[in-house]
């Protein structure tokens, strides 16, 4: 993850997952990712990633990037879910309303290091654990 902020972009590197659970045992896994961007409360965004069908092991090297003023960034939160068919594997929340301790240090990485990418493995938690945790992930469906 990097912030341009010349570009005023805030880019979002998919990399891959290793060991998904499946959440449908009778058909195959297809997962992708969907982020949502989250500024002062109010959902302004989601992007969604490519499928990538019969793996628990997904390997994305796509890049999601969105429109975000350096000013907007302290108020900010990106809301990352990773979905199987309309069913949601597991999510993290990063920014404002993060919903753990790596996950805080990850975007406070990207707020004070700027054009550098700050790339790092994240745990997946089941959405009703965000949910507890931060409000942002209660309004992202």
């Amino acid at each position: 993850m990097a912030y341009l902020p010349s570009a005023k972009r805030l880019n979002v590197d998919l990399l891959r997952a290793k060991q998904l659970l499946q959440t449908n045992i009778t058909t195959k896994s297809a997962p992708y990712v969907r982020v949502s961007l989250v500024v002062a409360g109010k959902h302004i965004k989601t992007k969604k990633s490519s499928c990538k069908k019969n793996t628990i092991h997904p390997a994305w090297g796509e890049i999601i990037s969105f429109n975000v003023a350096a000013s907007e960034l302290n108020e900010s939160s990106l809301v990352i879910s990773v979905c199987n068919f309309n069913s949601i594997i597991g999510r993290i929340v990063m920014g404002k309303d993060s919903t753990g301790d790596e996950e805080a240090c990850q975007w406070n990485c990207v707020l004070q290091e700027g054009r550098t990418s700050s790339a790092q493995w994240q745990t997946l938690r089941l959405k009703e654990h965000c949910d507890q945790i931060s409000k942002v992930s209660v309004s992202i469906p």
